[in-house]
C-alpha cells in the first residue's frame, strides 16, 4: 500500500483571500491545502498539495507523524484480515499460487528423485480449502504414483517444505494434506 502526501514548504508569507460579495478580505495563514486536478491522456487525476510556511513545518511534521502511526495500525489490521482467510478464498489463492509452486517444486521434486527415483513436476498443483476437514488440500495433478503421494504425506522434509511455503506465501500455519487432484 502506498500513500503519497505532497508537502510544499515555502519561506514566504501566505495569505488566504475570503470573497464576500464585493468585499475581499485577506488573512495570513501558516498552511493551506490545495486540490489540483489534472487531465493527462484523457484520464483525470487529483492531488492534494499541502503548502506550509517553513516556520510552521515542525508542527505540521508532527501531524504527519501521527498520520503515519494511524496508517501503520490500519494497514497492519487490513493485511491481517486479508491473510486470515486467504486459503479459503479461491481468488486470494490464485494471487500467490505461482509463488507457492516455485517454492516447493524443486525441493519436492528432488526429494522424490532421491528417495523413490520418481520424477514429478509440482508446478501445476493447486490449493483448495477442504471445509469439512478444516485444512488445505494440496492437489497434485498429472498421475503421481500412490507410493509418491504416501511418501509426501509421511516424509519430514516435504512436509516441512510445504509448511514453510504455506506460511511464507499465505501466512498459514494450519493443517494440510497432499491429495490427488482432478486431472482437468
Amino acid at each position: 500500500m502506498y500513500q503519497f502526501n505532497l508537502l510544499t514548504v515555502v519561506d514566504a508569507d501566505m495569505v488566504r483571500l475570503h470573497f464576500n460579495d464585493t468585499e475581499i478580505t485577506p488573512s495570513p495563514v501558516q498552511s493551506e491545502h490545495y486540490i489540483a486536478r489534472y487531465i493527462v491522456q484523457k484520464r483525470q487525476s487529483f492531488s492534494r498539495i499541502h503548502f506550509v510556511r517553513s516556520s510552521a513545518f515542525a508542527s505540521v511534521l508532527s501531524d504527519y507523524n501521527r498520520l503515519h502511526a494511524t496508517n501503520t495500525g490500519t494497514f497492519a489490521s487490513l493485511e491481517k484480515a486479508f491473510y486470515a482467510d486467504a486459503l479459503q478464498d479461491s481468488e486470494k489463492v490464485a494471487l500467490f499460487v505461482e509463488s507457492f509452486r516455485r517454492k516447493i517444486n524443486w525441493p519436492l521434486r528432488t526429494r522424490l528423485m532421491l528417495k523413490l527415483q520418481e520424477d514429478f513436476d509440482f508446478s501445476s498443483l493447486d490449493l483448495s480449502w477442504n471445509k469439512p476437514e478444516n485444512r488445505v488440500d494440496i492437489e497434485v495433478h498429472g498421475g503421481i504414483s500412490e507410493e509418491a503421494l504416501t511418501f509426501l504425506q509421511t516424509d519430514d522434509r516435504p512436509l516441512q517444505c510445504v509448511k514453510d511455503a504455506l506460511f511464507a506465501v499465505y501466512r498459514y500455519a494450519g493443517a494440510f494434506k497432499f491429495v490427488e487432484g482432478i486431472p482437468f
